[in-house]
């Protein structure tokens, strides 16, 4: 019993220190193309935040990586990249 309570906060410490490798390991590039993809498939008169938000999750839940809270801190990982290739 003593080893189980030993282990579980080496397994909590690890999963964490995984999840926060994986979403600084995140290809801004692809999150680049992730977010015009979703914007090309909304309609051009208006975008829905939400929607956009859910899309680009979806893109990075398949290929296995974090997905993101708010639509803010995407759009700030594109500007980023964009102002990168400039």
């Amino acid at each position: 019993m003593k080893k189980l309570y030993f282990l579980l906060p080496l397994f909590v410490a690890s999963t964490s220190t995984l999840a926060n490798e994986q979403t600084s390991t995140i290809d801004t590039e692809f999150v680049k193309e992730v977010y015009e993809y979703c914007i090309s498939m909304q309609s051009k008169d208006y975008l829905d935040k939400n929607l956009l938000l859910e899309c680009i999750n979806l893109e990075l839940k398949y290929y296995e990586h974090s997905q993101f809270k708010s639509i803010e801190e995407i759009e700030k990982m594109a500007l980023n990249q964009i102002k990168s290739e400039e």
